[in-house]
């Protein structure tokens, strides 16, 4: 049976929701709960558990080190009727692994919360939670081992690429060795009498030629 870890929660700050005004002072039936993470770098998040408390739907962005946020949540219902009291007060343990946020870290949530019904004057979640998958020491050390492998396999590419790449340069030296004869020494020079070149050295002849 596949090892996938346990589950271990993340430390967070939650900060006191705030509710949402329209005009005149009137709820707009929408509230935001901040959550920030005590590490710095960001965390990869894996599940979250809440109590709602007539909560209607819900919608979660992460924030991350550059200033984005990613929707990881989108407008999931709690209630089936925001009038009806019957789901108002559920527990709900939700996955926060999606496909455009796994590699992702997040240093902040935002929640955006909705109960567009007037029956309710409060509405939150209770008791938020978040947790990370801890991989178990035998998983670590199969992606370890994972990971010298393809060091090996790097090493030896590189090793093979360095041998044809010193073989090459080995034949274009002896190339170069064969072509010894290019050099100053082999090189015929112009005929040279004390120091200087005399053309008059250079003998040329023609067919004699008879005058009538």
């Amino acid at each position: 049976m596949e090892d996938k870890g346990r589950m271990e929660e993340i430390p967070c700050i939650i900060h006191p929701l705030k509710l949402m005004y329209m005009e005149g002072e009137k709820l707009s039936g929408c509230a935001v709960i901040e959550v920030v993470f005590s590490t710095p770098t960001g965390v990869k998040l894996s599940e979250m558990s809440f109590k709602n408390h007539y909560v209607y739907k819900f919608t979660v962005k992460g924030g991350t080190r550059s200033g984005d946020f990613i929707t990881l949540i989108q407008n999931q219902n709690l209630m089936n009727i925001p009038h009806s009291a019957a789901e108002a007060q559920s527990h709900h343990r939700v996955s926060l692994v999606k496909e455009h946020s796994e590699t992702h870290l997040f240093t902040s949530l935002r929640f955006i919360l909705h109960q567009p019904s007037p029956r309710w004057q409060t509405f939150r979640l209770d008791d938020i939670k978040f947790y990370k998958i801890v991989k178990s020491d035998s998983e670590t050390k199969d992606n370890e081992n994972h990971v010298d492998e393809k060091e090996t396999k790097t090493v030896t590419e590189y090793s093979t690429k360095l041998k044809r790449l010193e073989s090459g340069l080995r034949s274009a030296r002896e190339v170069l060795n064969q072509c010894d004869w290019m050099s100053e020494e082999n090189v015929v020079k112009p005929f040279e009498v004390d120091g200087s070149y005399d053309i008059n050295l250079l003998s040329y002849s023609s067919p004699a030629t008879t005058l009538s």
